[in-house]
Parts: C-alpha cells; sequence; structure tokens
C-alpha cells in the first residue's frame, strides 16, 4: 500500500507479461508494487490510497477502455494463444493502454524469452506509452521534418532522432481519383506517435522501426522512420503477406480465370485430393487442413518452407497426402489460420493463371502500382531455424536463393511506403493511380468478415471478436482490419473512416501487435 502522501510521476510503470500484471513506481529504497493482476485488469487500482488512486488516473491507466487484439501464431513461437496474452478484461482477449512517455516498459518479476545483446527479454510486450500526455506535447527537437520530395533519412541513434516525412495533403494522389480530393482544413497532427515508437524500441533494443499512415483521399499523409530504418529499407513481413497473396489470387476472379467458390478441382487435377474445398475457403483458413496451431512443420506438409521443388509438386503433395486424414476437417466448419492451405491457394493461382507466382504478383499488384521492392521467396529454412528475424537477410533479398515454391502465406518482402500503398489501393477501391487494380466488389469481399457470414466462425483465440475475410482479420468490436506478422509488422485499415496505417519492425509479432495497438489510437485521433 502507498502512504496517500505519495505521488505517482514518470517513474510509473504497467508491466504486462504471460504470468504477472501490475503496476510498479520507482522510490529511493527501489522497485514497489501500485497495484496487482486484478486491479489492472478491472481497470482500477483497488488496493491504493485515495489519492494515489487519483495519480493513476492522472496517467491515463484507463484499462476499461480496453481494445481487444491477438497474437499472430504464423510461427511456432506461440502455438499457445496465452503465451502472448497482455491485460485481460472484460473475461477475455488482448489489450493494452498507455502511461506516461517518460514511463520505462518493464515488466515486474523475471522475464523469459529471446536474448541478444542489448535486447530486454520479454515473452509479452510491457505496456504502451504515451498517448495522453504526448498528445499535448511538442514533437522532439530532434526529429526532423522532411518534404514528401525528399528522400533523405536519418541514420542515427533509433531512439533520439527519427526521420519523419508529414506529407502535404494530395500526395500520391492518382491521375484519376474515385474518391473526393477536398483538401483538409487541418493538417494532421501525429505527434503522439514518436515517443510511444521511442520507448517501444528502448525496451525491446529494436533496431528501429518504420510508420507510414495513409488517407483515402489524401494518399500517405504521414511517414517516420527510427533507427536504421528508412523508406528503402526491404523487410521480411511474415505472415503480413497474406493480405497480398489474397489479392493476387482474388484479381483472378476480375480476370474470369478462376471461381473463388468453385473447387479447386476445376482447376488442378490434383484437386481431387479434397474435392469440396474452394480458393475463398483457402484463403479465409476455413479448408479444413491443418493449420499452423498445430505446428508450422507439420510434416506431412512440409514442403510449404522449403525452398527446393515447386509450388506445384508442394500444392499437389499437400492436398493428396493421406497422412493429415486424422487431422483434417470438413471446410467451412472451423478456422484454423495459416498453414499449407496458402501454398495450395498460390498453386491454383498458377495453374489458371499459366504464369507462375512471382509473375502474378508483378502483373495484378507490384506493377500496376509501383510498388518495386515488393517480392515473394521461402526464407524459413534458408536463414536458419530461428522464431527470431533473420538479420542473415540484411535488407537485401538477394540473400536469398531462387525458388520456384515461395512461401505464399509469409515469404513476402517490402518497403515500408510499398505496403501502405497497397493499404492505400484498397481504400480506393481497387485503384492504384488510374489501374483498376480489383474491382470493387473483390475489395469489398476481401474485407468481408467472411467466416463469421458463412458459418458464423471466428477466431477461437478471440473469445469471438474475431472474424476473418480473405488475408484480414476483422475487429468485430472497432471495424478494423489488420493483418499481423510473426516479425512484427502489422497492416491495417478503418474502411469506414478512409485511412489505414503499416508498421514494421524487425523483431517479433507479440511486440509489433502491442505496439501497433498502441499506434492505432494515435493514429485514429490524428486522422479523425
Amino acid at each position: 500500500r502507498l502512504d496517500p502522501s505519495d505521488r505517482l510521476d514518470d517513474e510509473v510503470d504497467v508491466g504486462i507479461g504471460d504470468d504477472a500484471v501490475g503496476v510498479t513506481g520507482q522510490h529511493a529504497v527501489g522497485e514497489f508494487d501500485l497495484a496487482g493482476r486484478r486491479e489492472v485488469a478491472d481497470g482500477h487500482a483497488g488496493d491504493l490510497e485515495p489519492e494515489a488512486g487519483t495519480a493513476l488516473d492522472d496517467v491515463g491507466l484507463r484499462l476499461d477502455e480496453l481494445h481487444e487484439r491477438r497474437s499472430d501464431v504464423a510461427t511456432p513461437e506461440y502455438p499457445d494463444p496465452d503465451r502472448s496474452r497482455v491485460a485481460r478484461h472484460g473475461g477475455g482477449g488482448y489489450g493494452i493502454r498507455y502511461v506516461r512517455p517518460m514511463t520505462v516498459w518493464r515488466r515486474p518479476g523475471p522475464g523469459r524469452g529471446r536474448s541478444r545483446p542489448g535486447h530486454r527479454s520479454l515473452p509479452a510486450l510491457v505496456v504502451v506509452a504515451a498517448l495522453i500526455a504526448a498528445a499535448c506535447s511538442d514533437p522532439p527537437s530532434e526529429v526532423e521534418v522532411r518534404s514528401a520530395a525528399d528522400p533523405t533519412v536519418a541514420t542515427t541513434d533509433p531512439v533520439a532522432d527519427p526521420t519523419t516525412t508529414s506529407s502535404t495533403p494530395g500526395r500520391d494522389a492518382p491521375t484519376t481519383d474515385p474518391a473526393p480530393t477536398t483538401q483538409p482544413t487541418t493538417t494532421p497532427d501525429f505527434s503522439a506517435v514518436d515517443p510511444i515508437v521511442a520507448a517501444a524500441i528502448a525496451a525491446e533494443g529494436l533496431n528501429g522501426a518504420g510508420l507510414v499512415v495513409v488517407d483515402r483521399d489524401d494518399g500517405i499523409v504521414h511517414e517516420q522512420y527510427w533507427g536504421e530504418f528508412g523508406p528503402e529499407r526491404v523487410s521480411l513481413v511474415a505472415s503480413t503477406s497474406k493480405m497480398i497473396a489474397a489479392a493476387v489470387l482474388a484479381s483472378l476472379s476480375d480476370d474470369g480465370l478462376i471461381d473463388l467458390d468453385a473447387p479447386v478441382a476445376d482447376v488442378v487435377d490434383w484437386g481431387s485430393g479434397n474435392p469440396d474445398v474452394t480458393p475463398a475457403q483457402l484463403v479465409s483458413n476455413s479448408s479444413g487442413l491443418v493449420g499452423l496451431v498445430a505446428g508450422f512443420a507439420y510434416l506431412p506438409y512440409l514442403c510449404q518452407v522449403l525452398p527446393s521443388g515447386t509450388l506445384q509438386d508442394c500444392a499437389s503433395a499437400i492436398f493428396t497426402t493421406s497422412a493429415d486424414d486424422d487431422d483434417v476437417v470438413a471446410p467451412d466448419t472451423e478456422f484454423r489460420y495459416g498453414g499449407a492451405q496458402w501454398q495450395v491457394a498460390g498453386a491454383v493461382a498458377e495453374a489458371a493463371s499459366g504464369s507462375s507466382w512471382a509473375e502474378l504478383v508483378e502483373q495484378t499488384i507490384a506493377e500496376p502500382c509501383g510498388l518495386d521492392s515488393l517480392g515473394f521467396n521461402n526464407h524459413w529454412t534458408q536463414l536458419g531455424l530461428d522464431v527470431d528475424y533473420p538479420d542473415a537477410f540484411g535488407a537485401d533479398p538477394s540473400n536469398l536463393q531462387p525458388t520456384d515454391n515461395p512461401n505464399i502465406e509469409g515469404g513476402a518482402y517490402t518497403t515500408a511506403p510499398d505496403a501502405a500503398e497497397f493499404v492505400l489501393m484498397l481504400l480506393r477501391e481497387g485503384r492504384c493511380g488510374d489501374q483498376q487494380v480489383l474491382s470493387p466488389e473483390t475489395v469489398e469481399r476481401l474485407l468481408a468478415d467472411r467466416i463469421g457470414d458463412v458459418y458464423g466462425g471466428s477466431d477461437p483465440r478471440s473469445n469471438g471478436d474475431l472474424g476473418y475475410g480473405m488475408g484480414w482479420f476483422v475487429d468485430r468490436s472497432t471495424g478494423l482490419r489488420l493483418d499481423p506478422g510473426a516479425y512484427g509488422s502489422v497492416a491495417w485499415l478503418d474502411p469506414a473512416a478512409g485511412y489505414g496505417a503499416y508498421l514494421v519492425i524487425e523483431d517479433r509479432g507479440d511486440v509489433g501487435e502491442a505496439l501497433a495497438a498502441a499506434l492505432q489510437v494515435a493514429v485514429a485521433e490524428a486522422a479523425s
């Protein structure tokens, strides 16, 4: 218990981990607890004296406003979703709130997880920082603000000196823009972003980060980088590949080359192995095949992570094997996230189009949208079987061997601006500049809650609050669409409000998702 005369200050921490949730303070004699698990989860600090409770309110500990979040399991480090669960609220979900900008992200008690020089090991990212106070403060003096035409990238300290592009409205507006182009009366204020990201970088020992925010009418409205990141840095994005893969497949439907609701067997001979499965079921994680929760290296599907062979051979082996018979369920009965069903979807796209996956990505998305950095490979066994981001990639796709068997669900690499341009294309009903890349109807279908609409499904780790479309999670409480990756990249968009964003780090999925959850609040406030 605190003495009523004690006041909370900038040395207050909210620590959230998989076996400890609490609020801690600093004192001359060391660290002490201010509130325990139940008090934090309930949104109040019941054990505190009145004045201390008031001070907690002052720093913005408002857990009653939590939005539920989930943790990606696109790699085997989190087969159990409880491993990456943060503060529980209202009986379930993944939530985060925030404290002051000077707060140090810290988890009370011993941590476990990855360790590397300069990196604090945390199994679940501890708390979020800086929204309330940061929104009222001036941006750091070290921030470099540059025009949209200036490609200069800061290469200084990852925390103290981010590089910012505050784009003037209208940047990247299409030649023929289907959306209104009315100039906003005020420039969006993204000053709350920097302290949030800086706190995460310092606590997690990250090599930097990148954030690009897009608006349906005004294109890229904010672009900011920290540390080693800049607009030309290419990163592996793991499961954030799904939004792109689903769009590539769906584009063939617009071209009349494939029926998303017809059996795969109509396109490929080996489709008879699972004769009722359709392309739409494959990219909504509803095919009934074994997903990633059963394990990334599920032996009957092992070819999905090997760069050898061809995508056609791999998909055929996956779809016709009898080794999975005891594990497969009927399509459109269960949501089974990720896995080899995406390899099958890619191979079906190849067969229907007569083009390789690499050619399809270039023809359908990269070339019409000008996404020069975008590509796919199968890096999972090339750079070491490690759940951490493979530093050996070195931001250079040439460090990977060429492959005819790209990993469809998790093998993409791209720069932050190119990923954000893809999000912008969806906000603009399938248009990149004067190119109609996807029909508005197809975009609507990608973003719809297919599993909820078709069979009343939901992500079983979300207590019913997360649906799924094709390549996108659907947050049923907020309306956001999200595509998180195991290395910490997160794309999100709000179709109703007309904005979206792309966050990239090179670390772990739980770190990126927790950071994105905090940034979603700041971005929404700035974009509104």
